[in-house]
């Protein structure tokens, strides 16, 4: 179970905490949900579904702000990507 987990770090997430967030782009634009992450070795990467599924680096360049409570993750990723 989830509780008997230790505490994630500082800035750090399990996979099941971010699965299931909604994601939206510096400008305001909603990109779906994370429906998944894959591990490529470099960093992990969150597939988010919404009007088409895209791949975002699980970056500090590329994922701006996790707010665990609001169920929102913010991404600097350009809609049309």
């Amino acid at each position: 179970p989830q509780a008997a987990l230790p505490d994630a770090g500082i800035d750090e997430y399990y996979w099941s905490q971010l699965i299931g967030l909604q994601v939206k782009n510096i400008q305001g634009i909603e990109l779906g949900e994370v429906i998944d992450l894959i591990d490529t070795g470099a960093n992990d990467v969150l597939v988010v579904k919404g009007d088409k599924e895209r791949l975002i680096p699980f970056t500090e360049f590329a994922v701006i702000e996790i707010d665990l409570d609001g169920g929102k993750l913010t991404a600097d990723w350009d809609a049309d990507f």
